[in-house]
């Protein structure tokens, strides 16, 4: 089975999390000047465009977003607000145009993530989680790790019994996202569909996928498009049969 792996930051949101490119242009000298409608001079309006996007968003670029993972935090508070704030930027993140989305897309994606964030760290502290002191995983208790290979059945009761209290450990359930794709009813799903659970990390992996279907949803320019791969609908119904199709 091909896949990408993804990594995720939270239960809600599968998120795919890249880079941003920082182009700076290069001094100009008397002899090399390019006129408007050269290669040299669009290279440096995109590049311009791209440092004041990222001026005006910070987070939108990795190299942030991995500092602020490592700022110190005091409190749940604190590391909420951290996550926040990276968790949007990199859903974001390779939209370096300034008209790709608007601040109002960016601050309901804030205020819709915060209140994931918050509701991980409320249940992270009724388990008596250490506070964190960073923006990082690393305050969560884990094991040495492992591969967890799965060899039972290609059934939904047998692979959640196996596989879901850890991933249950790592990643609370969050109401949205188990009202909207309720872990059962997907697992069937993309078995029927001819996903095989080999191992811990592939039942991992799909759950992740529903983050990023939860994320577009709402976003229709977005899964309208007829990009990622995926053709052209009107339907988001077709669409998750598509995203999924192409999953596997």
């Amino acid at each position: 089975m091909l896949r990408k792996r993804s990594i995720l930051f939270i239960p809600i949101l599968i998120v795919i999390v890249t880079g941003v490119l920082f182009l700076r242009p290069s001094p100009k000298s008397p002899s090399s000047s390019v006129s408007p409608g050269d290669p040299g001079a669009m290279d440096a309006d995109r590049a311009a465009a791209t440092a004041a996007i990222i001026k005006q968003y910070p987070m939108l670029a990795k190299a942030n977003r991995e500092a602020r993972l490592n700022q110190p935090v005091s409190s749940w508070e604190e590391w909420v607000r951290a996550r926040t704030e990276v968790s949007v930027g990199g859903m974001f993140s390779g939209y370096y145009e300034p008209a790709s989305f608007t601040h109002e897309e960016y601050s309901e994606e804030y205020e819709r993530l915060y209140a994931v964030w918050t509701e991980i760290a409320e249940e992270y502290s009724r388990r008596n989680y250490p506070v964190p002191t960073d923006g990082t995983h690393s305050f969560i208790p884990h094991t040495p790790l492992q591969r967890n290979m799965y060899e039972g059945p290609q059934t939904v009761e047998a692979i959640m019994a196996a596989l879901d209290d850890k991933y249950e450990n790592t990643f609370p359930r969050a109401a949205e996202m188990e009202e909207t794709y309720p872990r059962e009813s997907f697992l069937q799903r993309v078995l029927d569909k001819g996903a095989v659970i080999k191992e811990y990390s592939d039942y991992e992996y799909w759950m992740k996928q529903r983050d990023m279907l939860l994320y577009r949803k709402d976003r229709p320019k977005d899964w309208q498009s007829g990009g990622y791969g995926i053709p052209v609908t009107t339907d988001f119904a077709e669409y998750e049969e598509d995203f999924l199709e192409r999953k596997i």
